[in-house]
This record gives structure tokens, sequence and C-alpha cells, in this order.
């Protein structure tokens, strides 16, 4: 999500006229935590997943793909 989105999206429950820089600037980097942290989730459960096939090739690529994901 961009800066744009996350405050727009907040911005549905939050009265965002009364919102100062710092603000928003917290409300983005929780957001690209949450997001970071989700997708590292993710990958664990992939990898987690993938312990079943003698030989997990896609699983591996698809860990990479998913914590490249910025």
């Amino acid at each position: 999500m961009t800066r744009e989105d996350i405050l727009a999206a907040a911005s549905l429950i939050w009265d965002k006229q009364n919102w100062t820089e710092l603000q928003g600037d917290r409300l983005v980097r929780l957001a690209n935590l949450v997001a970071f942290r989700e997708r590292e989730r993710c990958a664990k459960l992939v990898e987690s997943l993938a312990k079943q096939y003698s030989e997990p090739i896609w699983a591996v690529e698809l860990v990479n793909d998913i914590r490249a994901i910025q």
C-alpha cells in the first residue's frame, strides 16, 4: 500500500482533517510494520507446509517472492 492508500483507508475511520503530519507518518509506519509481519507469517506458513514434500523448490521461490514484496 502506498502512503496515500493507507491515509485514505484510515480517513474512513478517523477525521483526517485533525491529523498532524507526525500522526500520519506514525500511521504509515504502523501499517507497513503490520504488512511486513503478515508477509513474514505467510512465508513461514509456506515453509512449514513445504516440509512435507521431498523437493519443495516451488516453495523456496514462493517464499522468496513473498519476502521480496515491498
